[in-house]
């Protein structure tokens, strides 16, 4: 008798014979033990099946696929089907005769379910009489079992706030996790596989103690990186750690980092409301000192210039009248000193955001026309109120304007924007001006005392407008981008008892 099967690896090996020997209802006893012996040997989990699905024989190594092992007997006048959670594949291959291989299935043994890979093969007898089929089975139970510990440490990697970048020895990147895609702003797709270096040159910064490292194969530890993202200056602190096999060798490494900007900021605002706080009491001090013989020297030179006037001697009149406006200049920055030093005591109401920045721009808009610049609105309608108080945030705003109008030449434009943010419990207010670009070694000083770029400028006004929005408990913002201008941004937070009420 001739059997043959429709499975490549067998064709020229003996186990056809063996199993069709083992199938055929002819084949004589002595024939078929032999055959079953064989198979049992068969270092590999196989199961025959005859044509109705019936198991014929099962060999030690399938058996011994649960603990403790099946026993034969336990698989008589059982049906592949009775193992299967789906039968669909062997269905197919006795009523058709199509091998199925690399099938996927659970088989149920001993009331445990087992993830198995199985290749199913159909036995012809002569004429092509199907007889039956064999069934390789391969357990992948560690295959899925780390599949699934995989997805695990995919969605784990996801969920934490710290950025993980890793790339292969060849420094490609092959794993960027989402918060790794929420810093940079970019999706993992753009640079999965991609080489390290075409990453990097899309973020300006100082990468090369950390291009080092990975060159090198070192590790870094607590390195502080700073890059520019978005045109904004955001800060990293960043460690690199060598992957090895089991036998030591290296085959990546991987970049671990977290955004610290936010901490920096809080540390900028702490150093400089201790320099405010010193330099106030220091000014408070001084200014006291000097207005008093100020008031002095004031009150001879309004009297010498009365004096001279009243007997008809006005040839010094100039200098005197100029001499009166530097004594008002100076007692005004002296005035400047002593609200840095001891703010006035504030008057709390609630504010319409939108009514106050329309006042302000009103008193804005002769010097506005005068200069030939634009001021723009997009004041979003349905605002709540804040608790604030009016005059102080209205010193703020026009602070801001004054500042955007100094940096804009003619035809300027000046975009107001009021917006919430955070489910309603803040307000934004933007102010855009398309004026100069504050250099970056600038911008980080704009909001220190005594800090100016303008010839009469004192120094005081962005210092004392960043401390009257922290008295408000919000912040004061900025950005510059060269060729676009610059934004100053006032978040204030929401009156809790008037969240649900609006500005009109």
């Amino acid at each position: 008798m001739k059997y043959s099967v429709s499975m490549p690896d067998l064709q020229s090996f003996p186990l056809t014979m063996v199993v069709g020997n083992a199938l055929d209802p002819s084949s004589p006893e002595a024939i078929k033990n032999i055959s079953k012996n064989i198979l049992y040997r068969i270092p590999q989990p196989i199961i025959v099946i005859d044509y109705q699905g019936r198991i014929v024989m099962v060999n030690k190594f399938f058996c011994n696929m649960t603990h403790p092992p099946i026993t034969e007997n336990e698989l008589n006048n059982i049906t592949f089907e009775d193992l299967s959670f789906t039968d669909k594949a062997l269905n197919k291959i006795l009523d058709f005769g199509i091998p199925a291989t690399e099938y996927r299935d659970n088989l149920k043994l001993n009331k445990k379910k087992i993830p198995v890979k199985i290749n199913i093969y159909p036995i012809f007898g002569d004429s092509q009489v199907r007889l039956g089929a064999v069934c390789t089975i391969a357990d992948i139970t560690t295959d899925v079992n780390y599949g699934e510990l995989l997805q695990k440490s995919e969605i784990i990697l996801d969920s934490i706030n710290t950025g993980v970048i890793a790339v292969d020895k060849n420094l490609k990147i092959n794993m960027f996790n989402k918060y790794a895609e929420h810093c940079f702003s970019v999706s993992q797709n753009d640079f999965y596989g991609e080489p390290y270096a075409k990453f990097i040159e899309n973020f300006e910064g100082d990468w090369v103690y950390i291009l080092d490292s990975l060159k090198n194969n070192t590790e870094i530890r607590d390195y502080e990186l700073v890059l520019l993202i978005n045109g904004n200056q955001n800060h990293f602190i960043c460690d690199t750690h060598l992957l090895r096999n089991d036998f030591n060798e290296i085959y990546g490494t991987i970049l671990v980092f977290k955004n610290i900007s936010h901490i920096k900021n809080i540390e900028s605002q702490l150093a400089r409301s201790e320099k405010l706080k010193a330099i106030g009491e220091l000014a408070a001090g001084t200014a006291h000192e000097i207005r008093n013989p100020l008031t002095t020297i004031r009150g001879i030179i309004q009297f010498i210039h009365d004096k001279s006037l009243e007997k008809g001697v006005d040839c010094f009149d100039s200098y005197m009248q100029l001499l009166l406006s530097e004594v008002d200049r100076i007692n005004k920055i002296i005035s400047s000193f002593l609200d840095l030093a001891k703010p006035q005591k504030k008057t709390i109401s609630l504010i319409n955001i939108n009514e106050l920045l329309n006042e302000v721009i009103m008193l804005m808009t002769n010097e506005s026309l005068q200069r030939e610049i634009s001021i723009k609105k997009y004041l979003e309608e349905s605002l709540p109120s804040i608790n604030g108080d009016k005059d102080e945030l209205a010193q703020v705003f026009l602070n801001i304007i004054r500042n955007a109008f100094q940096a804009m030449t003619a035809s300027g434009d000046l975009t107001i924007k009021s917006y919430p943010v955070s489910d309603h419990s803040y307000i934004n207010i933007d102010f855009i001006d398309n004026g100069e670009c504050i250099p970056e070694d600038i911008i980080t000083k704009i909001f220190d005392p005594f800090f100016s770029t303008k010839e009469e400028g004192t120094g005081l006004g962005l210092a004392i407008s960043n401390r009257i929005v922290n008295d408000h408990k919000g912040e004061l913002k900025v950005s510059s981008v060269l060729g676009e201008g610059t934004k100053f941004t006032v978040i204030l937070p929401v009156c809790e008892v008037t969240k649900n009420e609006t500005c009109n």
